[in-house]
């Protein structure tokens, strides 16, 4: 096995990094309940069932009945709204729309698989009764106009809702039923200052369900939610709404028959780590969907995984996250701790540790060097998906955090991802 980077820890007191920063996420925010964009009071939303898996990414399911309570044929369109942003990069030409991030969903109608016909966008807003579309070109103006109030972002990165809309065609007393399916990766918003990571510690979900009430009567007549979750995270997992029903450890439910949902009832998923990761290479990262945050985010089923080719001689930093995050505006300022929280030792569950396939077909650590005050100290993982935790030579104050770095490891049946399942310190 070649020598690939040594895992060091050195407690430290302070990091210095240059001046300059910026933001970095995964794809879009969220998503919500289909929205009337019509003048229309005969179209009842008859049911809407979602189904929401949380785990490495976040799969979505939602079925809507829709019913033409008329005697007449109509026509109607509706919206799909996504939370999402988009980047006004500095160019020779000042600030200019660059790119923006939609969710890319399954979607059919009746059953038979359908696209969108036209995608429009709005600003964020705080309630969703009455929703102004944009073309791109109109979206102009604002997007310039955010850029030059946010010039500390790199590149600023306007918070929007796209709106994929869909023209549907009604008989007299007829059934439509549309389906939309997706897998994202979590949304994470962290603020880089050089190679320091400021973040707020959460990966999180967004979901509008407000937007059924634009239909007859301002009602959703049968509503249900399911959420599925890994049974070992529950206490990293945070749900804003409190009606759930409880059917299994890792399974919650809500279910409403005549709900007229307001903008405070919106559904809002908070996953959070106990520690934070930086680096001075980003692509070790941020690889794809495996960023740090599943490192720390207490379940064996979630991985953090990067390339060897990530690789570097520079250390890695892991310390506390003291929470609640201050924040001001759109900048992320982590709190110092009172007083040191001095940790003894570290456990690892080594690989991508959800199932046994998955672990032996990804790459595993096998040596960590730890360096704790001046002292050295070499860990070797056994090739195991078990937990795993070693004592430190000398203790070690995590609230300022530790410098480490891998010394080299095992290699996958099938995939050259490196793969740590969770990170702690007791």
């Amino acid at each position: 096995m070649r020598n690939i980077l040594i895992i060091i820890l050195i407690t430290i007191s302070q990091f210095a990094f240059a001046n300059f920063g910026g933001y970095i996420k995964q794809d879009s925010e969220g998503a919500g309940s289909l929205y009337l964009c019509a003048d229309n009071s005969t179209i009842r939303l008859i049911n809407e069932s979602i189904d929401i898996d949380l785990n490495q990414r976040v799969s979505f399911k939602a079925r809507f009945t829709f019913y033409n309570d008329s005697e007449t044929d109509q026509t109607i369109t509706l919206g799909f709204p996504q939370y999402s942003y988009w980047d006004v990069p500095y160019g020779n030409k000042g600030y200019q729309p660059g790119k923006y991030y939609p969710l890319k969903a399954d979607f059919a109608v009746n059953g038979e698989n359908s696209e969108f016909d036209k995608t429009l966008f709005s600003i964020r807003l705080d309630s969703y009764d009455g929703v102004k579309l944009y073309t791109s070109n109109e979206m102009r103006d604002k997007l310039i106009e955010y850029a030059e109030m946010h010039e500390a972002e790199s590149p600023p990165s306007m918070p929007i809702l796209i709106w994929e809309l869909k023209e549907l065609n009604f008989k007299s007393n007829d059934t439509v039923v549309v389906e939309i399916e997706f897998v994202r990766p979590w949304f994470y918003k962290d603020e880089s200052w050089s190679n320091k990571i400021e973040t707020d510690g959460i990966k999180s979900f967004d979901y509008i369900f407000e937007t059924g009430k634009t239909w007859k009567d301002s009602t959703i007549e049968n509503f249900s939610c399911k959420i599925t979750f890994p049974d070992d995270a529950i206490e990293h997992i945070n749900f804003n709404r409190k009606d759930f029903q409880k059917l299994s450890s890792n399974e919650i439910l809500i279910e409403k028959q005549n709900w007229k949902p307001s903008s405070s009832e919106n559904l809002k998923i908070e996953w959070y780590s106990t520690y934070q990761i930086s680096s001075f290479n980003y692509d070790m990262l941020y690889y794809s969907t495996y960023c740090w945050h599943h490192a720390t985010d207490g379940s064996r089923k979630t991985a953090w995984c990067f390339k060897e080719k990530d690789l570097n001689e520079k250390p890695l930093f892991i310390k506390k996250i003291n929470y609640p995050i201050n924040k001001e505006h759109v900048k992320i300022q982590s709190k110092e701790f009172d007083n040191p929280i001095y940790v003894t030792k570290i456990s690892i569950i080594n690989g991508f540790a959800k199932d046994s396939k998955t672990f032996s077909t990804n790459s595993r650590v096998k040596t960590i060097e730890l360096i704790i005050n001046d002292t050295t100290q070499i860990i070797t993982l056994k090739d195991s998906s078990t937990k795993q935790t070693f004592d430190l030579i000398e203790k070690a104050d995590i609230g300022q955090g530790i410098l480490f770095k891998i010394i080299n490891y095992y290699n996958g049946s099938k995939y050259d991802d490196i793969c740590i399942s969770e990170i702690e310190f007791e």
